[in-house]
């Protein structure tokens, strides 16, 4: 059982270490953050108790060692910022506390050179949620044509979809093609190839974010 414990870190490692831009690709990013921050959110906390079974040998279960694993995986995959800013947008399981509560276990398990590497992970998670948080702020008032149709956020890579003509956000269009290959505005058969950047509608909403953030700093 250990063996297969075992082989299921390695490979978990090689993974998230070897090809980890499958892991941060902005159509898939978000459901591994919020995955790993629900999982491990049920491990480190008191309700952890929802995963107990009876017998965990028979089933090869080991909470420990699945703490270690998941803290593994976040730090191999911490040096993306679309994957830390992902995690610090979970809003179903992650808090400021979570990776305190993580810590805590793997003081007790002996995590070793994991724990300082945890700490620095969780600072820039939050130090990134929070600029985030300031960015959204300043830019709430954008025009609305600016505005991503499906999800209503700013869009920061437009595309024009084939079919219907209209243009949202690359990474909503990718997300929607992973469960339904159709144009969401007129059901015609869709992939991601097809898409084509809006080019001028970037470089004005990439001036229009300039000149917000310009006027921010001659305030400050």
């Amino acid at each position: 059982m250990k063996n297969n414990s075992n082989l299921l870190q390695r490979v978990l490692n090689i993974l998230t270490t070897e090809i980890k831009s499958i892991f941060c690709h902005n159509s898939m990013v978000d459901r591994i953050a919020a995955m790993l921050n629900y999982f491990l959110l049920h491990l480190v906390l008191p309700r952890k108790e929802r995963f107990k079974v009876k017998d965990k040998k028979e089933f090869d279960f080991e909470p420990a060692q699945t703490v270690l694993e998941i803290s593994h995986i976040y730090i191999n995959l911490s040096t993306d910022d679309c994957f830390c800013l992902a995690v610090s947008q979970d809003g179903r399981s992650y808090s400021d506390q979570l990776f305190g509560f993580a810590e805590n276990i793997l003081i007790r398990i002996g995590g070793g050179q994991l724990i300082g590497d945890m700490s620095e992970f969780a600072a820039k998670v939050k130090k990134m949620g929070d600029q985030y948080k300031e960015e959204q702020e300043l830019l709430a008032d954008a025009p609305e044509e600016y505005l991503d149709p499906i999800i209503s956020s700013l869009m920061t890579d437009p595309v024009i979809l084939p079919s219907s003509k209209v243009t949202v956000d690359r990474s909503t269009i990718a997300r929607h093609l992973l469960s339904d290959q159709t144009d969401p505005f007129n059901r015609e058969p869709l992939t991601m190839d097809k898409v084509k950047s809006n080019e001028a509608l970037k470089l004005e909403i990439d001036q229009w974010i300039e000149g917000k953030r310009s006027a921010a700093r001659s305030k400050s």
